[in-house]
């Protein structure tokens, strides 16, 4: 039974690569059982969720993006923000990634830009966290990949999971006590009412922060985050959890899944 399950899953997979069926099958992969639900492999995950963003082509739009970096490297939605000029809040806890933040959104006077970190707890006012300290002439002299620069983590074991990729992790890691909030703090705060996208990218963290939202006060309409640095038992409860609140999860080989309100 077991492995014409996987051969199932296989064939299926195959035939996404192989004809494209992506499209087409964004309401099949939603109804697999959570475990043996097939991860679609699209060519470009923007393809994929424009059907889902065409109401939100607009200036209306609010957005609140929670693990920002820099706002445009490798970011999903930045075509989005810039072409629609959307409203919302950004959010990044390191300091240095912060000011680049700064500088790619000072164009933006509608995007409400905050140096904090957000965490599930109310009571945790300030938190270690490790980064990645990497100058511009190292990327290319020592072949680090660019989404380096992305990586940050309250957990130094999950920065040091990359060794294999950066043999000298070590080497630029560094620690920052930081000023925390929650998701639920950060929206009193700006008096923020309505979520039309909500999007986390925070390298294992997320369940933890979509857990932590109160759904009966706020209901983002489309959540983007990331499952690759989840544990498995992470990724099944985090799809369970949010299909409990009413939305449909649909999750890529890119590392991204996406939940909209159904």
């Amino acid at each position: 039974m077991a492995n014409s399950i996987k051969s199932f899953i296989r064939k299926i997979k195959r035939s996404i690569v192989e004809s494209n069926l992506g499209k087409k099958l964004l309401i099949e992969n939603s109804l697999l059982p959570i475990e043996f639900r097939v991860f679609l492999d699209p060519s470009n995950l923007l393809s994929l969720m424009k059907p889902l963003m065409k109401p939100l082509e607009n200036d209306k739009t609010f957005f609140v993006k929670i693990g920002a970096n820099d706002g445009v490297t490798g970011d999903p939605i930045y075509f989005f923000i810039n072409r629609y000029r959307w409203q919302g809040v950004c959010v990044e806890p390191v300091k240095t990634f912060f000011m680049e933040l700064q500088q790619n959104y000072k164009q933006f006077n509608q995007i409400i830009l905050e140096n904090v970190a957000i965490v599930n707890n109310s009571a945790i006012k300030e938190k270690l966290f490790y980064y990645l300290n990497i100058k511009q002439a190292d990327y290319q002299e020592n072949n680090i990949p660019i989404w380096a620069k992305g990586l940050g983590s309250f957990d130094i074991e999950h920065i040091l999971k990359h060794k294999k990729l950066i043999p000298d992790i070590e080497n630029y890691i560094v620690s920052e006590k930081l000023s925390c909030m929650t998701i639920e703090q950060l929206l009193k705060k700006h008096k923020v009412s309505k979520i039309d996208f909500l999007h986390i990218d925070t390298e294992g963290y997320d369940y933890e922060i979509i857990k932590s939202i109160d759904y009966n006060q706020i209901k983002p309409s489309i959540i983007l985050y990331e499952h690759i640095h989840l544990s498995i038992n992470d990724k099944i409860n985090c799809i369970k959890f949010l299909e409990k609140k009413q939305y449909k999860v649909i999750s890529f080989l890119t590392g991204d899944s996406i939940a909209y309100l159904v």
